[in-house]
């Protein structure tokens, strides 16, 4: 072959072109900025615009997280620069642009796919309620928007200093963004604001907020007692399906009689424990607050309990069941105030903030990977100055508080306690020896939220026989409200919240069902009439004074969230037995804003 036909054959073949990459100084500031876009998200913004937005219902500041959020989002940043920047040629393309998409992804989701979840949710973190249509497409954008940028950084090669530019300026948007977000929230919200600052006008600090502690939990009156259990979520379903599974489950339960004809004035913990409590209806006028203040000022029922000589305990969670406990000053036992406070875990608590910041930031699909977390975990963490902690609802506290230390009786007063735990309000927590759930394959089950509520509170009536105190005692087990099915659609069928009342005399005999149209605002009445009290004030009806077949009509108020975040009130009228749902109708709906405001 001659050299002639040599260079035709050379010349004919395409000679490829080498991958040329970015330089090791082009990959400094997009490595910089994509190394701290994603860390500061997560470990740092995420959790304190979780407090901003959420301040009211949590008993501490961002500067009690502000050490480990700084320090670990800085860490985080710099060995992600350290690996990113390190990487050449289609590796560090490949690897920038993923990076690149889940950053732009996260503040995505986080501020505009969530449909409104902004906040706690009341079922707990890792509770979704977005069916699988929102899901598939919410994973569409999520692959869609991640595939355009591997595309783009592998495919336009020769507008690489373009494509350079748009990623430094979408990543300094990002953070950007967030960072204008820190700077303005910090100065609008309670975010850095102490405790004793937050609920008075004036700057001076020497207001302070008080607390239900679990102060005399164990101790009851040789005299006579008024226990009130309210399992949340206590639904008359759960009931029935744990008679058709263990017929003898309740037969601790001698002298009392199941009321299976019972709703409950509203649908959620708030405004219901409230309610329960004063008997003040909540007209969505004022915000909870103001709500809060106008029904424990207002109503009459705990300062009459207290005029007549019984000491008065509340236990039930700050936030839903009340703002700020000094409404329940000179009447309720278990106050207690205190503005000095410590995290006893502060990488717990700020783990549990990052869970919270990953479920809103993750997509749909991915949110029950951060597990189960509920609204008063957070405040679990912390523990005042003060003779005793402050009382939150999870079962497991209740029930290491109850079985630390004996029951002791007391003489000179009656005794009223009002019990809230979580009962059966999802998502379940714990087995029935109070371990924690932790395996996602299993699913919420009544039966095991009943027999962990029923743990404790037969625990509690085996101290009142022991201590010969249960014949003489009035028993009201019941819950704040009945299963919602769902938050957003209106109701399918009835909403029968179980009921069972054990009157003051009663005991040994087996429990009976009564049908009675009974509801809620009538346990105030009730409990006078059981422990022989005329009351200074009018009550209504009590449930014993209501026959089986009477023509009663009563109303259930269901709080409907709707897009954008809005609650909607929903009332029915119901007439006759509540487990048909054809005597449910829907008379009235109104946008109420937000419920919680």
């Amino acid at each position: 072959m001659n050299q002639e036909n040599t260079e035709k054959i050379t010349s004919s073949k395409k000679v490829k072109t080498p991958y040329r990459g970015f330089t090791r100084s082009e990959r400094l500031v997009p490595s910089i900025l994509l190394s701290l876009a994603i860390p500061f998200t997560i470990f740092f913004f995420g959790p304190f615009e979780a407090i901003c937005k959420n301040s009211e219902m949590l008993d501490f500041t961002f500067m009690d997280l502000f050490v480990p959020s700084f320090f670990i989002s800085l860490a985080v940043a710099a060995a992600l620069f350290l690996i990113v920047w390190n990487l050449s040629g289609r590796v560090f393309d490949i690897v920038y642009s993923i990076l690149f998409g889940v950053g732009f992804m996260l503040y995505l989701q986080g501020n505009y796919l969530n449909l409104g979840l902004n906040a706690v949710e009341g079922d707990g973190v890792g509770v979704s309620s977005y069916g699988g249509t929102a899901s598939v497409i919410n994973l569409i954008i999520w692959v869609v928007v991640l595939s355009v940028a591997l595309v783009s950084v592998l495919l336009i090669r020769k507008k690489r200093e373009v494509l350079r530019l748009a990623m430094i300026v979408a990543m300094v948007a990002v953070v950007g963004v967030q960072v204008m977000m820190f700077t303005l929230l910090s100065f609008t919200t309670n975010a850095w604001t102490p405790l004793n600052q937050r609920y008075n006008d004036a700057s001076s600090g020497d207001y302070l907020p008080s607390i239900l502690t679990n102060a005399n939990l164990t101790e009851l009156s040789s005299e006579g007692n008024v226990i009130w259990f309210v399992v949340d979520r206590f639904d008359q379903t759960y009931y029935d399906k744990m008679m058709r599974t263990d017929p003898t489950f309740f037969d601790n339960l001698d002298g009392f009689t199941l009321y299976d004809n019972h709703i409950t004035k509203y649908a959620r913990t708030f405004p219901s424990i409230a309610y329960m409590l004063t008997g003040k209806e909540n007209d969505y006028s004022t915000g909870r607050i103001e709500y809060f203040e106008d029904a424990y000022t207002g109503g009459t029922f705990l300062k009459e309990m207290k005029e007549n000589g019984y000491k008065v305990n509340v236990y039930t969670e700050k936030y839903y069941a009340y703002h700020d406990a000094n409404v329940f000053n000179g009447v309720v036992d278990n106050l207690s105030s205190s503005d000095v406070y410590e995290v006893r875990d502060r990488m717990g608590l700020w783990g549990d903030m990052t869970r919270l910041t990953l479920f809103r930031y993750l997509p749909f699909f991915a949110k029950g990977w951060v597990g189960v977390i509920n609204t008063s975990d957070f405040n679990g963490y912390i523990e005042y100055e003060a003779n005793k902690p402050l009382f939150d609802s999870g079962m497991k506290d209740v029930y290491d508080w109850m079985t630390a230390e004996d029951f002791t009786t007391f003489e000179g007063n009656k005794n009223f306690t009002f019990l809230h735990i979580n009962g059966c309000h999802m998502p379940n927590s714990y087995y029935e020896d109070f371990s924690l759930v932790l395996d996602e394959s299993d699913k919420w089950d009544s039966n095991l939220a009943m027999r962990v509520s029923f743990k404790l509170v037969n625990y509690y009536i085996d101290q009142l026989k022991e201590l010969g105190l249960y014949e003489d005692a009035t028993i009201i087990i019941t819950g704040d409200h009945a299963s919602a099915i769902s938050d957003t659609k209106d109701l399918s069928g009835s909403r029968v919240t179980a009921l069972m009342v054990k009157p003051k005399g009663e005991s040994g005999t087996p429990m009976t069902v009564n049908s009675a149209p009974v509801e809620q605002g009538q346990l105030l009445a009730t409990i006078f009439e059981s422990e022989g009290i005329v009351p200074k004030n009018d009550y209504g009806t009590s449930i014993f004074d209501v026959q089986e077949g009477d023509d009663v009509t009563r109303y259930y108020h269901f709080q409907k969230t709707v897009s954008g975040g809005d609650d909607v009130l929903v009332i029915y009228k119901v007439v006759g037995d509540a487990k048909d749902f054809k005597n449910w109708t829907k008379i009235e709906e109104r946008n109420v804003g937000n419920l919680y405001k």
